[in-house]
């Protein structure tokens, strides 16, 4: 007995459209009982939540394009690498911006003075020089579950904000919760599924705000 099944969801002004696709066939004729198999895909559901500061001034005197360190801490360390990497690689999509690859050493080291005592005008400074950059992207990503008997129940939010490293001046800031994600058959899809609305969120303030 053959099952496959595939979910398409997509949010977009406000209006969830879900598609679902099912193929069963069968393998023999001669086979007396059919099992069922409950597949549940990811789904996420509702739109996120945004609170979004942006210093105009400032981004319109700022020089293009700025080299940017990007640092993401998180209550869940493999789903704030997953969101560091996420948002690294989008950033090129700008050419406003210009994501540095860092010595490991020396971003474990700046890393760790960020979750010890958080990003200071000392330790600003300090990332300018060492990874020379114009500015720093630091963020808090929590990501929380909640087991039901049908399945898990997956929730984000993300904190950001984009410092220049010389003054230590804020030129955006953002805040981003997802409502809910259900992810039933895999930690990996619930995860994941939080990561990429809260990118997508990021990443799509950034365009409203830089270009």
């Amino acid at each position: 007995f053959l099952f496959t099944a595939s979910m398409l969801y997509s949010c977009h002004g406000g209006k969830n459209q879900l598609g679902i696709l099912i193929i069963v066939g069968q393998r023999e004729k001669a086979v007396k009982r059919i099992y069922t198999i409950l597949i549940m895909i990811a789904c996420l559901a509702g739109c996120a939540t945004t609170n979004t500061y942006v210093d105009e001034q400032a981004i319109s005197q700022q020089l293009r394009p700025i080299s940017i360190a990007l640092f993401i801490r998180g209550n869940d360390i493999g789903a704030a690498q997953l969101m560091n990497e996420r948002l690294f690689n989008r950033l090129f999509v700008f050419s406003d911006f210009r994501p540095i690859e860092r010595d490991k050493l020396t971003t474990i080291a700046l890393a760790n003075k960020i979750n010890e005592s958080g990003l200071s005008p000392e330790l600003a400074r300090e990332i300018g020089e060492k990874l020379q950059v114009d500015a720093v992207i630091v963020g808090n990503f929590m990501l929380y579950k909640t087991s039901h008997i049908q399945a898990d129940v997956w929730d984000g939010s993300i904190s950001i904000r984009l410092v220049r490293t010389t003054d230590f001046k804020t030129l955006w800031t953002a805040d981003y919760s997802t409502d809910y994600a259900f992810a039933p058959f895999s930690s990996l899809v619930g995860v994941g599924t939080v990561v990429n609305y809260c990118s997508d969120a990021v990443i799509k303030s950034l365009k409203e705000h830089w270009n």
